[in-house]
């Protein structure tokens, strides 16, 4: 056995082996997954600090303890466009904060009220590795602290509960609105001190309901938010545009030099040969300061980056639009571009991406089990995983002391490309409580069923689930389908929300499923923030 990331367990076996009858309801979860937490440590198969639960969107590691926070800004390994392939340093990034940590105000005796900062600027621009990096930073600095990712759609009732869970708070009850969790969220933060991260807000009416969970009090709470909307971050601030700090692209010399570190690491000390010197101005100039544009471009140097022909077919094949419009059209021909020129076998593992909920962090292990489980990557591969970083496709999330990304989580520019491409492709189908499915193909292989709070929800009638190879389920336990219909399927994960009036379902047939490699199963429920159980055959 292997010991499982927070709270989860892990449990390798024979390809050839049955799947053995597992949990018959929540209890029983619960039961073998304390049973397990106690043999990793009985057989010191994992440190107390990673058996912890699983903050679902939070930056907290599975598989190690939080950054130190003593780190000074250079050395902290954290990730976006800024990180180079090593994961050293972040170019750009000291000015900006200093700035914000100066807005910030942290631990000044004069400024004790809750505070909010805004961080506005268009996307790819570094909004969430400064957020992220100042959240490693200080966030040891205060009694509770948590950092969540919303998205377009967020599920309102899974971003709560995270904070909840982050923060440590106590747990009463099931919980069936949202209101119910913004009240225990104001319970516990009430009287402590608190450092909050909201990464991407989209609409002034999310930050509305998020806002009313953060009680006002005079120990020195600070909460940091990001988002490319205006109106958002003005409304986070109150209005006092004083209050909002705006991310602007790198200037040349920051471009020059992110760019160089990742084209050529420290070969070239940050300079560039001079026989590349008037193809390279063209390139930097092209990218319009966005690090995720400069990264992206300089990922698709590298396998013949002392070729001066491939520079110059890389800069004739950038898109015209990151000239006239660099932050928003501009940027996603570039993700086109990166996307058109990775191998077949990477543009799948890319594309598998798109069975979570936009905004979800996704674990490296979990995600690389559920490739090899599709044998979309033989066993044991990271190196899909590490070269989809490197191109700046996928944005790690949490990194190990060595600087080995453990997590991920896709940019939304990048999350549209897999869905466009996922329908065109068939590769996976998506069913959403509120989108209409009026144009859903009958022959689904992947399918990825994100219900939220719905207690509803049901499959088109249209899609022949016989056919379906991987199944991911997040909703209420009231919408769980019926497994034994997806005989042939080989990954599947359960992310189920239990309801007061419904505490337990059967999970029994699933041994039924001859031609299953992987299985998770996540259950919120009665005094409990995420029970959680992963096997791999």
């Amino acid at each position: 056995m292997q010991s499982g990331a927070g709270d989860g367990v892990a449990v390798g076996r024979s390809r050839k082996q049955r799947l053995p009858q597992i949990a018959l309801d929540f209890s029983h979860l619960m039961a073998r997954l304390d049973d397990a937490r106690e043999r990793c440590k009985s057989f010191q198969l994992a440190p107390e600090t990673a058996i912890k639960p699983d903050h679902g969107q939070a930056s907290t590691s599975r598989h190690t303890p939080d950054l130190p926070l003593d780190l000074p800004v250079s050395a902290v390994s954290i990730s976006n466009a800024h990180v180079n392939t090593a994961g050293c340093s972040l170019v750009g990034v000291e000015q900006p904060m200093k700035k914000l940590v100066h807005l910030l105000a942290f631990g000044e005796d004069n400024q004790k009220q809750l505070k909010v900062i805004p961080i506005s600027g268009s996307a790819g621009v570094g909004k969430t590795t400064v957020a992220r990096t100042i959240y490693h930073q200080y966030g040891g600095e205060f009694q509770c602290r948590a950092f969540v990712r919303v998205s377009r759609n967020p599920d309102m009732r899974r971003l709560l509960t995270s904070i909840l869970s982050q923060t440590k708070a106590p747990w009463t009850h099931a919980f069936s609105h949202a209101q119910d969790l913004i009240d225990s969220i104001i319970e516990h933060l009430q009287g402590k001190s608190y450092f909050i991260v909201v990464d991407d807000l989209w609409a002034s009416s999310e930050w509305d309901i998020i806002s009313r969970a953060f009680p006002y009090g005079d120990r020195c709470s600070r909460i940091l938010t990001t988002t490319q909307v205006e109106d958002v971050a003005l409304a986070c601030s109150r209005y006092e545009s004083e209050y909002i700090f705006e991310m602007r692209p790198l200037n040349y010399g920051e471009s020059q030099k992110l760019f160089f570190n990742n084209v050529f690491g420290s070969e070239c000390e940050g300079a560039c040969p001079k026989e590349f010197e008037v193809v390279a101005d063209r390139i930097i100039r092209k990218c319009g300061g966005l690090p995720l544009s400069i990264v992206s471009i300089a990922s698709l140097l590298l396998p013949s980056k002392w070729n001066p022909a491939m520079w110059e077919k890389v800069e004739s094949s950038l898109p015209s639009t990151l000239r006239t419009d660099p932050t928003s059209q501009g940027m996603k021909d570039v993700i086109i571009l990166i996307y058109n020129k990775l191998p077949l076998h990477l543009k799948a593992c890319l594309l598998y991406l798109g069975m979570y909920p936009e905004g979800r962090t996704i674990m490296k292990d979990d995600l690389v089990k559920q490739w090899v489980a599709e044998s979309l990557v033989s066993d044991t591969d990271y190196g899909c995983f590490d070269e989809l970083v490197r191109r700046g496709m996928i944005q790690p999330v949490d990194t190990n002391y060595d600087g080995e990304v453990l997590s991920c989580t896709v940019n939304h520019m990048v999350m549209d490309l897999i869905r466009y491409k996922s329908i065109e492709e068939n590769f996976i189908i998506v069913v959403k409580y509120f989108e209409s499915t009026l144009l859903l193909p009958d022959k689904v292989r992947r399918l990825s069923l994100q219900f939220g709070g719905s207690k509803s929800a049901k499959i088109p009638e249209s899609i022949r689930v016989s056919q379906v190879r991987s199944l991911l389920f997040c909703g209420s336990s009231r919408c769980v389908p019926s497994i034994p219909d997806y005989g042939i399927l080989r990954v599947l994960i359960l992310h189920i929300w239990a309801d007061q009036d419904q505490m337990s379902f059967d999970l029994t047939r699933i041994n039924e499923l001859f031609r299953l490699r992987y299985l998770m199963v996540e259950c919120k429920h009665l005094e409990s923030q995420a029970p959680h159980l992963e096997t791999c055959l």
